[in-house]
């Protein structure tokens, strides 16, 4: 999350579908970019997250440009 927002000018995220169960969370979410520079992204992001005592314990992301400079993909890939 730092190494993004250094960057980022402004972020915009909407979840559109979400999964909990026991100690787990998936949800899929589109995420619009704008950098510093000008450059803009529109991202897809699959998100799977185990909670443990009330904190993110794993973390793995994966996205997919829809929209914008594809060389900024990466920015909303982790994995933890």
């Amino acid at each position: 999350v730092l190494h993004v927002r250094q960057q980022v000018k402004s972020i915009d995220y909407t979840v559109s579908h979400a999964i909990a169960q026991a100690d787990s969370i998936a949800d899929r979410h589109i995420v619009q970019l704008i950098l510093h520079d000008g450059r803009s992204v529109t991202l897809e992001v699959l998100c799977i997250m185990r909670i443990q005592d009330g904190k993110i314990a794993q973390l793995y992301e994966s996205s997919n440009v829809l929209a914008g400079d594809h060389a900024l993909g990466a920015l909303a890939t982790a994995t933890n």
